[in-house]
């Protein structure tokens, strides 16, 4: 094995490059590791909604992942309005009371 193990690819011969990965190919066939797998979660929502996928998962299910965003939009139109003292203010400031309640987060600013 002595001086052949520094040969660089350039001075084998197609046949001897070829051996080489076929070589290597059956070695990594035969080989025992285990494939690595992330793990996984499962993970119930306050909402009844049940995931199973690699960890972490996050804070809200899918459903109220997608409510938060309503909820910040609202918030937003909120914030951008505060001067404003209209009854569809008040309409929408309990709602948006209604639907934090709903999925468990506290306002966002």
């Amino acid at each position: 094995m002595g001086a052949d193990r520094y040969l660089t690819p350039v001075e084998k011969t197609a046949e001897e490059l070829a051996a080489d990965a076929a070589a290597f190919l059956a070695s990594r066939e035969q080989s025992t590791e285990p494939a690595i797998v992330p793990p996984t979660e499962t993970k119930t929502y306050s909402d009844g909604t049940t995931v199973t996928g690699p960890g972490p998962l996050p804070e809200l299910s899918p459903a109220q992942q997608e409510l938060h965003k309503v909820l910040q939009t609202v918030n937003a139109i909120l914030s951008d309005n505060c001067v404003v003292d209209a009854p569809w203010m008040t309409d929408l400031r309990l709602a948006a009371a209604t639907l934090e309640q709903h999925i468990g987060v506290q306002k966002t600013a």
